[in-house]
C-alpha cells in the first residue's frame, strides 16, 4: 500500500457543490503489469466563512489487505472559524456502516478537553461526549476500526452530527472511505 499526497486548487464559488476526482479503473500502474481493478473518488468540499464547526473524518490506512486488519478513524472538530464561539458539553455520534466496525482493541482517545469516547468493540458507534472546545480551538477522536466485508465503504459526516449546549452544530458533510485491496488473480489455461 503506498499514498500519493499534494496540494490541489479548485475554480468555483465557496459552498458551491463539492470537486470529485475519480481515477478509473486501470489508471494506475505499476511494475509488473499491475493495474488498479476498482476506481476510487476523492471529494473536495468549498468552504466558506462561518461560524460553524467543522467535522470531517479520516482512515489511515485507507486500504486494508485483509479483514480485521486495523486502521485508526480520526475525526476532527475544527472550531477556528471567524465568529466562533466558545462550546460546552460536545458530542456527536458516528454511526458507521455495517461493514465498518470498532476493532477488538479500540485503542479509543481524544485531545478534546473533558471528553469522553465511546467504542464498544465490536459495533457500529463511535461517541464523544461531555466535552469543550474553544472558539479558535480543534480537537480529535481517535478509535481503531475494522472492516467486517470486502469492498470499499463510505462513512460520511453529515450535518447536524455536533451536539452542545450552544446549540452551534456543523452544516458540513464530509465522506471517508476505507476498503480492501484488490489481490491481482492468476489464471492458467492449457490449448
Amino acid at each position: 500500500s503506498c499514498t500519493f499526497s499534494f496540494n490541489v486548487v479548485t475554480d468555483g464559488s465557496v459552498g458551491a457543490a463539492p470537486s470529485r476526482n475519480t481515477l478509473a479503473p486501470g489508471a494506475v500502474k505499476a511494475d509488473g503489469g499491475l493495474t488498479t481493478n476498482t476506481s476510487t473518488t476523492a471529494t473536495l468540499n468549498k468552504l466558506g466563512a462561518s461560524p460553524n464547526p467543522f467535522v470531517q473524518k479520516s482512515f489511515v490506512p485507507t486500504s486494508l489487505n485483509t479483514l480485521g486488519e486495523a486502521s485508526l478513524l480520526t475525526i476532527m472538530v475544527d472550531n477556528s472559524a471567524v465568529g466562533a464561539v466558545n462550546l460546552t458539553g460536545v458530542g456527536l455520534v458516528d454511526d458507521m456502516p455495517a461493514a465498518i466496525e470498532v476493532a477488538a482493541q479500540p485503542q479509543a482517545s481524544t485531545t478534546c478537553p473533558a471528553g469522553v469516547v465511546s467504542a464498544v468493540p465490536g459495533s457500529n458507534k463511535v461517541a464523544l461526549s461531555g466535552a469543550t472546545l474553544n472558539a479558535g480551538q480543534t480537537c480529535e477522536i481517535r478509535v481503531q476500526v475494522v472492516l467486517n466485508r470486502t469492498g470499499t465503504h463510505t462513512n460520511t459526516v453529515q450535518p447536524g452530527w455536533l451536539t452542545n449546549d450552544q446549540n452551534v452544530t456543523n452544516t458540513n458533510t464530509f465522506p471517508a472511505n476505507l476498503g480492501t485491496v484488490s489481490r491481482a488473480g492468476v489464471a492458467k489455461t492449457f490449448a
